[in-house]
């Protein structure tokens, strides 16, 4: 159950990670 925690934590918080670096290569672009 740990290791399934810390994977389902490890890709979530990349997929946040991923997001925010995205909003903030695009955000420049769009103003």
């Amino acid at each position: 159950m740990t290791g399934s925690f810390l994977g389902l934590m490890g890709s979530y918080f990349m997929t946040i990670c991923m997001a925010f670096c995205f909003s903030d290569v695009t955000a420049p672009a769009s103003i």
